[in-house]
Protein backbone atom coordinates (compact mmCIF):
# COMPACT_ATOMS: atom_id res chain seq x y z
CA UNK A 1 0.00 0.00 0.00
CA UNK A 2 2.59 2.63 0.88
CA UNK A 3 4.99 1.49 -2.26
CA UNK A 4 2.28 2.17 -4.25
CA UNK A 5 0.94 5.15 -3.33
CA UNK A 6 4.61 6.67 -2.65
CA UNK A 7 5.61 6.08 -6.41
CA UNK A 8 2.08 7.31 -7.51
CA UNK A 9 2.98 10.61 -6.24
CA UNK A 10 6.26 10.97 -6.83
CA UNK A 11 4.90 9.83 -10.44
CA UNK A 12 2.92 12.76 -10.55
CA UNK A 13 5.44 14.96 -9.00
CA UNK A 14 7.59 13.72 -11.60
CA UNK A 15 5.18 14.41 -14.73
CA UNK A 16 3.99 17.55 -13.66
CA UNK A 17 7.83 18.86 -12.82
CA UNK A 18 8.63 17.58 -16.33
CA UNK A 19 5.44 19.64 -17.87
CA UNK A 20 6.69 22.77 -16.52
CA UNK A 21 10.53 21.96 -17.41
CA UNK A 22 9.41 21.84 -20.80
CA UNK A 23 7.73 24.80 -20.62
CA UNK A 24 10.64 26.85 -19.28
CA UNK A 25 12.79 25.60 -21.82
CA UNK A 26 10.63 26.34 -24.66
CA UNK A 27 10.90 30.07 -23.56
CA UNK A 28 14.33 29.68 -23.33
CA UNK A 29 14.22 28.66 -26.63
CA UNK A 30 12.02 31.85 -28.01
CA UNK A 31 14.61 34.41 -25.71
CA UNK A 32 17.58 32.68 -27.75
CA UNK A 33 15.95 33.48 -31.18
CA UNK A 34 15.09 36.66 -29.83
CA UNK A 35 18.01 37.73 -29.19
CA UNK A 36 19.97 35.93 -32.32
CA UNK A 37 17.84 38.93 -34.13
CA UNK A 38 18.77 42.12 -32.26
CA UNK A 39 20.55 44.55 -33.69
CA UNK A 40 24.21 43.86 -33.44
CA UNK A 41 25.73 47.01 -31.56
CA UNK A 42 29.50 46.70 -32.69
CA UNK A 43 28.52 47.47 -36.27
CA UNK A 44 28.94 50.80 -37.97
CA UNK A 45 26.53 49.45 -40.96
CA UNK A 46 22.57 50.77 -40.46
CA UNK A 47 19.97 48.17 -39.86
CA UNK A 48 16.47 47.57 -40.23
CA UNK A 49 15.19 46.73 -36.66
CA UNK A 50 11.88 46.31 -38.12
CA UNK A 51 13.23 43.37 -40.27
CA UNK A 52 14.91 42.15 -37.34
CA UNK A 53 11.86 41.86 -35.07
CA UNK A 54 10.02 40.55 -38.36
CA UNK A 55 12.93 37.95 -38.56
CA UNK A 56 12.30 36.97 -35.14
CA UNK A 57 8.68 36.16 -35.35
CA UNK A 58 9.04 34.31 -38.68
CA UNK A 59 12.12 31.90 -36.82
CA UNK A 60 9.96 31.58 -33.62
CA UNK A 61 6.66 30.62 -35.75
CA UNK A 62 9.24 28.04 -37.75
CA UNK A 63 10.36 27.06 -34.66
CA UNK A 64 7.67 26.03 -32.84
CA UNK A 65 5.80 24.31 -36.25
CA UNK A 66 8.97 22.67 -36.63
CA UNK A 67 9.78 21.22 -32.47
CA UNK A 68 8.73 17.71 -33.92
CA UNK A 69 9.89 17.33 -37.08
CA UNK A 70 13.26 19.49 -38.15
CA UNK A 71 12.69 18.22 -41.31
CA UNK A 72 10.00 21.12 -42.08
CA UNK A 73 12.98 23.61 -41.63
CA UNK A 74 15.05 22.95 -44.77
CA UNK A 75 11.80 22.95 -46.88
CA UNK A 76 10.54 26.00 -45.63
CA UNK A 77 10.95 29.71 -47.59
CA UNK A 78 13.21 31.42 -45.64
CA UNK A 79 16.57 32.92 -45.21
CA UNK A 80 20.02 30.52 -44.52
CA UNK A 81 19.59 32.57 -41.35
CA UNK A 82 16.22 31.91 -40.21
CA UNK A 83 16.67 28.28 -40.67
CA UNK A 84 20.32 28.10 -38.60
CA UNK A 85 18.76 29.65 -35.50
CA UNK A 86 15.57 27.62 -35.73
CA UNK A 87 17.36 24.36 -35.91
CA UNK A 88 19.93 25.92 -32.83
CA UNK A 89 16.51 26.61 -30.89
CA UNK A 90 15.44 23.04 -31.39
CA UNK A 91 18.29 21.50 -30.45
CA UNK A 92 18.59 23.82 -27.77
CA UNK A 93 15.54 22.87 -26.41
CA UNK A 94 16.00 19.27 -26.91
CA UNK A 95 19.37 18.77 -24.97
CA UNK A 96 17.79 20.74 -22.40
CA UNK A 97 14.56 18.51 -21.63
CA UNK A 98 16.72 15.18 -21.93
CA UNK A 99 18.65 16.36 -19.53
CA UNK A 100 15.89 17.63 -17.48
CA UNK A 101 14.28 13.69 -17.87
CA UNK A 102 17.53 12.30 -16.55
CA UNK A 103 17.00 13.69 -13.54
CA UNK A 104 14.10 13.38 -12.82
CA UNK A 105 14.25 9.88 -13.92
CA UNK A 106 17.05 9.70 -11.98
CA UNK A 107 14.66 11.00 -8.66
CA UNK A 108 11.97 8.03 -9.30
CA UNK A 109 14.89 5.45 -9.22
CA UNK A 110 15.68 6.76 -5.89
CA UNK A 111 11.77 6.54 -4.70
CA UNK A 112 12.25 3.15 -5.78
CA UNK A 113 15.05 2.28 -3.50
CA UNK A 114 14.05 3.69 -1.10
CA UNK A 115 10.73 1.32 -0.57
CA UNK A 116 12.63 -0.58 2.20
CA UNK A 117 13.84 2.81 4.23
CA UNK A 118 9.95 3.62 4.11
CA UNK A 119 8.71 0.76 5.29
CA UNK A 120 11.24 0.54 8.29
CA UNK A 121 10.24 3.87 9.17
CA UNK A 122 6.45 3.04 9.65
CA UNK A 123 7.82 0.35 11.77
CA UNK A 124 9.70 2.59 13.20
CA UNK A 125 6.58 4.60 14.22
CA UNK A 126 5.15 1.99 15.36
CA UNK A 127 7.65 1.35 17.74
CA UNK A 128 7.42 4.99 19.00
CA UNK A 129 3.85 5.11 19.77
CA UNK A 130 4.61 2.16 21.98
CA UNK A 131 7.36 3.91 23.97
CA UNK A 132 5.11 6.81 24.23
CA UNK A 133 2.28 4.49 25.61
CA UNK A 134 4.84 3.04 28.13
CA UNK A 135 5.84 6.63 28.99
CA UNK A 136 2.43 7.86 29.46
CA UNK A 137 1.78 5.05 31.62
CA UNK A 138 4.27 5.61 33.47
CA UNK A 139 3.72 9.20 34.19
CA UNK A 140 0.37 8.47 35.04
CA UNK A 141 0.70 5.99 37.55
CA UNK A 142 3.38 8.19 39.16
CA UNK A 143 1.26 11.37 39.45
CA UNK A 144 -2.18 10.09 39.13
CA UNK A 145 -2.12 6.29 40.86
CA UNK A 146 -4.37 3.66 39.44
CA UNK A 147 -7.26 6.39 39.40
CA UNK A 148 -5.08 7.77 36.44
CA UNK A 149 -5.49 4.73 34.45
CA UNK A 150 -8.17 5.05 31.90
CA UNK A 151 -8.53 1.18 31.07
CA UNK A 152 -7.03 -2.36 32.13
CA UNK A 153 -5.02 -2.64 28.75
CA UNK A 154 -3.26 1.13 28.98
CA UNK A 155 -0.24 -0.54 28.22
CA UNK A 156 -1.10 -2.94 25.92
CA UNK A 157 0.53 -1.19 22.83
CA UNK A 158 3.97 -0.84 24.96
CA UNK A 159 3.67 -4.59 25.80
CA UNK A 160 2.32 -5.53 21.66
CA UNK A 161 4.22 -9.01 21.66
CA UNK A 162 5.53 -8.35 17.98
CA UNK A 163 7.19 -4.74 18.96
CA UNK A 164 8.86 -6.54 21.68
CA UNK A 165 10.39 -9.39 19.22
CA UNK A 166 11.19 -6.84 16.89
CA UNK A 167 12.74 -4.67 19.41
CA UNK A 168 14.94 -7.41 20.48
CA UNK A 169 15.91 -9.15 16.74
CA UNK A 170 19.03 -8.11 16.03
CA UNK A 171 18.11 -8.57 12.16
CA UNK A 172 15.53 -5.71 12.67
CA UNK A 173 17.31 -3.53 14.00
CA UNK A 174 20.62 -4.05 11.61
CA UNK A 175 18.27 -3.11 8.81
CA UNK A 176 16.91 0.15 11.15
CA UNK A 177 20.43 1.44 11.23
CA UNK A 178 21.42 0.40 7.27
CA UNK A 179 18.74 2.05 5.85
CA UNK A 180 18.92 4.92 8.05
CA UNK A 181 15.18 4.94 9.50
CA UNK A 182 15.20 5.51 12.75
CA UNK A 183 12.49 8.47 14.14
CA UNK A 184 14.09 9.81 17.34
CA UNK A 185 13.90 13.17 15.67
CA UNK A 186 9.95 12.89 15.42
CA UNK A 187 9.48 12.64 19.30
CA UNK A 188 7.00 15.84 19.19
CA UNK A 189 5.12 14.49 16.10
CA UNK A 190 4.54 11.43 17.64
CA UNK A 191 2.86 12.54 20.42
CA UNK A 192 0.56 14.54 18.44
CA UNK A 193 -0.21 11.82 16.38
CA UNK A 194 -0.71 9.64 18.58
CA UNK A 195 -3.18 12.04 20.77
CA UNK A 196 -4.93 13.11 17.04
CA UNK A 197 -5.05 9.85 14.82
CA UNK A 198 -4.40 6.69 17.06
CA UNK A 199 -6.23 7.02 20.31
CA UNK A 200 -9.49 7.95 18.84
CA UNK A 201 -9.00 4.72 16.57
CA UNK A 202 -12.32 2.86 17.16
CA UNK A 203 -9.62 -0.32 17.06
CA UNK A 204 -7.37 0.91 19.35
CA UNK A 205 -10.07 1.77 21.64
CA UNK A 206 -11.60 -2.22 21.35
CA UNK A 207 -7.48 -2.91 22.06
CA UNK A 208 -7.54 -1.11 25.40
CA UNK A 209 -10.67 -3.06 26.59
CA UNK A 210 -8.73 -6.44 26.53
CA UNK A 211 -6.71 -7.34 29.26
CA UNK A 212 -4.38 -9.47 27.87
CA UNK A 213 -4.59 -9.46 23.90
CA UNK A 214 -3.03 -12.53 22.63
CA UNK A 215 -0.11 -12.49 19.56
CA UNK A 216 -3.50 -12.22 16.53
CA UNK A 217 -4.87 -9.10 18.74
CA UNK A 218 -1.63 -7.56 19.09
CA UNK A 219 -0.62 -8.33 15.09
CA UNK A 220 -4.17 -6.50 14.75
CA UNK A 221 -3.77 -3.57 16.47
CA UNK A 222 -0.61 -3.12 14.34
CA UNK A 223 -2.27 -3.81 10.88
CA UNK A 224 -5.28 -0.84 11.89
CA UNK A 225 -2.39 1.74 13.22
CA UNK A 226 -0.66 1.21 9.50
CA UNK A 227 -3.18 1.23 7.89
CA UNK A 228 -5.97 3.78 9.41
CA UNK A 229 -3.13 6.01 10.32
CA UNK A 230 0.32 5.88 9.16
CA UNK A 231 -0.50 5.08 5.84
CA UNK A 232 -3.41 7.25 5.34
CA UNK A 233 -3.26 10.48 7.59
CA UNK A 234 -1.30 13.22 5.55
CA UNK A 235 0.25 14.82 8.16
CA UNK A 236 2.23 11.66 8.46
CA UNK A 237 2.61 10.67 4.57
CA UNK A 238 3.89 14.18 4.23
CA UNK A 239 7.14 12.70 5.63
CA UNK A 240 7.86 9.85 3.59
CA UNK A 241 7.78 11.84 0.96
Amino acid sequence: MLNRRILRVKAFQSLYAYALCKASNFQLAKDFISASFLPDLDTMEVQDKRQLKAEAETCTQLFTQSLNNKQNISGSNVSAKIKNVALQAIDQYNKTCEKDFQYLRGNMLSAIERIPQLYLTAIEILMAFGTHVANEYERKRKYAGSAGIDSPGERNLANNKVLAFLREDPVYQSAVIRHRAQVQDLDLEIKQWFREYVRPLDAYKQYLSVKEPGLAEDNEILQAILKKVIFKEDPILSYFY
